[in-house]
């Protein structure tokens, strides 16, 4: 398969995004993001063993950093996966050709940004090689600890984002905290899909405050307390995306929606989240909501208006 329907396989949504971003770096951040994508589907998909998976993951990540798909070699059963996910590991060589094949600094902020994504799928699959429903793993103790992982599995790529698209350096720290803001609302909203993995991400000193620590905590009395607090530092973070996405330059029109529609679907979904009832079903954002979302966007662009402005109802 070539490029775009590796793409398309894995991610009909982000193929549709790459659309939006500058030609100049969309072949780039698509090859990024597959070779990414292709260490997640190793660590997340199918019935490996954490054994497999962790030497797996390490091979992977040789060949991407030695610059040489000959290094790289399946060793275990396909059948275990997904069909999908099976057809798209087979690709595993020439995405890394493609990788490989990438300008100098396009392909050094690759390596970087999925250097340490990889470093947060190891922690993953060490942390929680024993988890279960019935005795889950806290994964971290302090928010401290919490935060610096979700740096690792988000706020990296915002660090990317400014490295690729040239952007100034001083932006840095805002696209991070805008990177870790949306990683804290995938946790939230995926406590409980999480839970039945035997995996909790929340800090346990912050459920311990909340006296939600034993047992499934979106069914305690103080869950929606603990939610409160949770999301108002949550959208602190994606304020910091808000003026990270109002400083793109105006010009840069293709960059400035791609940066901005994360950030309106991050903000409805805590909107959701906040007026959830019952965290027995998923909270997800419907087709219709993202193309409304999409049209603001558009408008604001075309403009030249800001994003923070917007982010005043929440």
């Amino acid at each position: 398969m070539n490029q775009k329907e590796l793409v398309n396989s894995v991610s009909r949504s982000f193929a549709l995004s790459l659309l939006t971003l500058p030609k100049s770096e969309r072949a780039a951040v698509a090859q990024t993001y597959l070779v990414a994508r292709y260490a997640d589907t190793l660590v997340d998909s199918g019935s490996w063993s954490s054994e497999e998976r962790v030497s797996h993951l390490a091979s992977w990540e040789n060949a991407i950093l030695l610059k040489n798909e000959n290094l790289w070699k399946l060793k275990g059963s396909l059948g275990k996966f997904p069909e999908k996910d099976a057809a798209f590991l087979v690709e595993g060589t020439n995405i890394l050709k493609f990788f490989n094949k990438l300008p100098g600094t396009q392909n050094q902020f690759g390596c970087e940004v999925v250097k340490t994504l990889i470093h947060g799928m190891k922690w993953d699959l060490s942390t929680f090689a024993a988890a279960s429903k019935s005795n889950p793993t806290y994964g971290v103790k302090e928010p401290q600890a919490f935060d610096n992982y979700c740096y690792l599995i988000a706020g990296c790529v915002g660090r990317y984002w400014v490295e690729i698209f040239r952007l100034p350096q001083n932006l840095e720290l805002l696209a991070v905290s805008y990177g870790k803001g949306l990683q804290r609302i995938n946790i939230l909203r995926d406590v409980k899909e999480d839970w039945m993995r035997g995996r909790v991400y929340l800090p346990k000193t912050l459920l311990d405050s909340f006296d939600l620590s034993e047992g499934e905590p979106w069914k305690k009395n103080r869950w929606n307390e603990f939610c409160k607090q949770y999301i108002q530092e949550t959208k602190a973070l994606l304020i910091y995306g808000a003026h990270f996405c109002d400083s793109i330059p105006k010009v840069s029109m293709r960059l400035r929606f791609a940066s901005m529609m994360p950030l309106m679907i991050g903000f409805e979904t805590l909107r959701k989240l906040e007026k959830a009832r019952s965290w027995e079903e998923p909270t997800k954002i419907s087709r219709r909501e993202v193309k409304r979302l999409a049209m603001v966007a558009v408008l604001k662009v075309i403009f030249g208006r800001g994003i923070t402005s917007w982010t005043r109802r929440f």
